[in-house]
């Protein structure tokens, strides 16, 4: 057995072990990246490693044969601040592969279905300045692998299992060990939004200490709070202008809304689980709304407004890279030199796996608590005060997981003794990059919420030179002349010039020196 493969009872093996020789399929690299924003070609050279971590001890007894799948990217430029990200996609039980092939990641598969690849457009991966850790978990999802009895049934358990192994990478990778100075995040989209909170408590509990030093987290078109987010698609639809307040669809969909929120307003106080069963028919509500008649019926896409797909699918083809990426992770070069495990992953790769999310289904009772596992949401304010920064972005486009439904989780959250933003709350700022309007930030007391104009479901792949000037500036980085961080060689995003703004106060930001300022433009 490759020494990548550790069993939970096995000595954990070397980091070269993890070594990734070759990315079959990607065009060669090159030492610097291009200084374009627009073209497509040759990238830097990588450092990746990838393979299996174990999910739970070996006293867990039916859960032992429980492992993780990973791909971890060194970052390509190395500042005075080491960082570490730790990506997470939905689902539950869809692949973070999704991030690294289709978001966020330093390359992506062509649109031609053929399973070849090309490198991400410069400036747009967020490894460039830090490593970044693509994770299939919980067990089963992805790469990662589980017994047909193994896969979790709460949110807490699924954060216990990335607890663990974090714990066995810190001794393989020991500078992201706590104390060690990298500085972590989690971030991830979509059912991510339960997941991180979850993981980023069990990390900051975790005994004798936290594995890594967590600063902040990032999500995405998260789903966190059932009570801001339930019967937001509704309004999402009169927003993108598809409905109007008046039509018969928003009256028949309403209909809906309303008992969902009767159902979440009926809840006991200081509870709230994270599936309110009335509230789960909105969504199919509108997709039947808007599905046509026909030899070949249409409905809207969930994650793209201004989009249609074939029903019943409704967004599940989409988007156009997917069956290219089928393609390419089916291939044995690909498996052998990311080191997927065939005996115990024999199987095709798929993006999400059905098995994960109907175990993780939400309606399992917690016997300890006699209840439902709660939401998120719930374990924000305490996260916060614990020092935490949070970022929540939106693409305003999407529907599933909408930007007015984000935006309501932050004003209606207390932590610290004090409601959303406060009274009164900051404005919002306009933020441009490279000279184009890019959506809004508002921020108070380490929360921020990000609504990015144009961009859909899956912000990293519409607009990927937007995302990473957003997770830059909320990690702090500023590599311009004269500021506090320090590279060894600029690289494209340092190009890239991005501004913050009071609104009606617009003023360009340009790069001086082969570098740029992460701007703020006042007014008065």
């Amino acid at each position: 057995m490759p020494a990548a493969f550790p069993r939970a009872d096995d000595v954990l093996p070397a980091s070269a072990s993890f070594w990734v020789d070759t990315i079959p399929g990607l065009p060669p690299p090159t030492n610097t990246s291009s200084t374009s924003s627009s073209a497509l070609g040759p990238g830097p050279k990588l450092h990746t490693y990838s393979g299996y971590l174990p999910a739970r001890p070996t006293s867990a007894n039916n859960y032992a044969n429980a492992h993780l799948y990973f791909v971890l990217q060194r970052a390509q430029h190395i500042g005075s601040t080491r960082r570490l990200i730790i990506w997470f996609n939905g689902g539950p039980g869809c692949s973070s592969f999704d991030g690294l092939m289709m978001e966020v990641g330093p390359w992506k598969c062509r649109q031609d279905n053929e399973g070849e690849l090309e490198w991400a457009l410069p400036g747009s991966s967020w490894n460039e300045y830090a490593d970044v850790i693509y994770l299939d978990q919980p067990a089963g999802t992805g790469f990662s692998y589980t017994d047909s009895n193994g896969y979790v049934t709460s949110l807490g358990q699924a954060a216990d299992e990335v607890v663990y192994f974090l714990q066995q990478l810190v001794k393989i990778f020991p500078e992201y060990a706590h104390g060690n100075g990298y500085t972590a995040y989690l971030a991830g989209e979509s059912f991510a939004g339960q997941y991180i909170p979850y993981t980023a408590k069990a990390i900051l509990d975790a005994r004798p200490g936290p594995p890594i030093d967590l600063s902040g987290i990032v999500i995405g078109n998260g789903f966190i709070d059932p009570r801001s987010q339930s019967g937001s698609e509704l309004d999402m639809m009169v927003a993108a202008g598809i409905w109007t307040t008046s039509s018969k669809e928003y009256t028949d969909v309403n209909t809906v809304v309303q008992s969902c929120k009767k159902a979440l307003d009926k809840l006991e106080k200081n509870y709230l689980p994270r599936v309110v069963s009335e509230c789960e028919r909105v969504l199919p509500s509108i997709i039947h709304q808007t599905t046509t008649k026909g030899a070949k019926p249409m409905c809207i896409n969930i994650y793209d407004v201004r989009l249609s797909d074939t029903s019943p699918e409704c967004g599940m083809n989409w988007p156009p890279t997917l069956a290219s990426m089928y393609v390419y992770l089916k291939r044995q070069d690909v498996r052998h030199a990311l080191h997927v495990d065939e005996r115990n992953h024999p199987q095709s790769w798929v993006e999400c796996n059905s098995r994960v999310g109907s175990a993780l289904h939400g309606t399992t009772i917690d016997p300890k608590t006699g209840r439902k596992e709660e939401a998120s949401v719930v374990l924000l304010p305490g996260l916060l005060e614990r020092g935490l920064r949070v970022l929540m972005f939106a693409g305003d486009k999407d529907l599933i997981c909408n930007h007015i439904g984000v935006q309501r989780i932050g004003e209606n959250l207390v932590w610290g003794g004090v409601k959303g933003f406060g009274t009164p709350a900051p404005p919002p700022l306009d933020w441009y990059v490279n000279n184009s309007y890019a959506g809004e930030w508002t921020s108070a007391r380490n929360y921020t919420y990000v609504r990015i104009a144009g961009a859909s479901h899956m912000v990293g792949y519409d607009v990927p030179l937007i995302a990473h000037d957003m997770v830059l500036r909320f990690m702090g980085f500023d590599d311009g002349l004269g500021t506090a961080e320090l590279v060894a060689s600029a690289g494209a995003a340092a190009r890239i010039p991005s501004v913050l703004t009071v609104k009606g106060k617009k003023e360009a930001a340009v790069g001086k020196g082969g570098g740029r300022k992460l701007a703020f433009v006042g007014g008065g």
